[in-house]
């Protein structure tokens, strides 16, 4: 950090000039001094130890969103219909506190409008909607997969640790992703569902019901036709491989 003070102050480089960039650059660094470091930095203290991780924006529209797309993209490549049924189960989930679960009002697979808190819902009562939705044994990976994360969110958003807690936590974060990268690895749900999804393209991606209707709206307007409504949709964005879910069993022991 000096260094770069040096840089700027004394030999007028600009900020985003390549010799700042090179030194703060690989660390994402910014050249501002803090006052913790620069007044306890003596005694050992270190400031990125104290910086709480940003769940909201890390995880929940993170890791947990792209999990959703993933799920929504796997159960459009078994049965399209499924997901007006994994809507309808979301708007039958009952509220739960003032604010702890908040009503499904809208069709979930199509996150129009939705914050953070919403995909918060969506992780929180996840398991009792997709629960069905899949063939086994596809069904049995995804609930498992679904458990997992929602132990590890619910670990997270502790306001209280103990010992025993974060010997949990780091258990379970090491499971996540060990069984994340053995799905990668097996590719077992993908396989299963290959054959439904061929037809698509040699890509083997599936449009979603919003770039299907899309497509149907802009043939409309060159036929000057008027689309007409249809109901449900799908994830707005849908990836092409499914890398995000696991094919092992998750055993941990707990101590007293």
């Amino acid at each position: 950090m000096s260094t770069a003070h040096e840089l700027i102050y004394n030999k007028n480089f600009a900020v985003g000039s390549m010799p700042v960039e090179h030194i703060l650059k690989p660390h994402s660094w910014v050249p501002t001094l803090n006052t913790f470091s620069d007044r306890l930095g003596p005694l050992g203290f270190n400031i990125f130890w104290v910086l709480m991780v940003n769940l909201l924006h890390e995880f929940e529209i993170g890791v947990w969103k792209s999990l959703f797309i993933h799920l929504l993209c796997i159960i459009l490549a078994h049965d399209k219909s499924l997901i007006h049924k994994l809507d309808k189960r979301y708007r039958q989930t009952p509220t739960f506190g003032q604010a702890t679960i908040q009503k499904f009002s809208a069709n979930s697979s199509e996150m129009k409008w939705m914050a953070a808190h919403n995909f918060k819902d969506l992780l929180q009562c996840s398991i009792p909607v997709f629960d069905g939705l899949l063939p086994e044994p596809h069904n049995t990976i995804m609930l498992k997969l679904l458990f997992t994360m929602v132990h590890w969110h619910s670990l997270a958003k502790l306001r209280m640790y103990s010992d025993l807690t974060l010997d949990i936590m780091d258990l379970i974060t090491s499971a996540v992703g060990q069984q994340f990268q053995e799905f990668k690895a097996k590719d077992e749900c993908l396989a299963g569902f290959k054959h439904n999804v061929q037809d698509f393209g040699d890509d083997e991606t599936v449009e979603s019901h919003d770039e299907d209707e899309e497509k149907d709206d802009s043939d409309c307007e060159q036929d000057g036709k008027v689309p007409e409504q249809q109901f449900g949709s799908s994830s707005e964005s849908l990836l092409s491989e499914f890398h995000e879910m696991y094919n092992s069993d998750l055993e941990l022991d707990y101590e007293n």
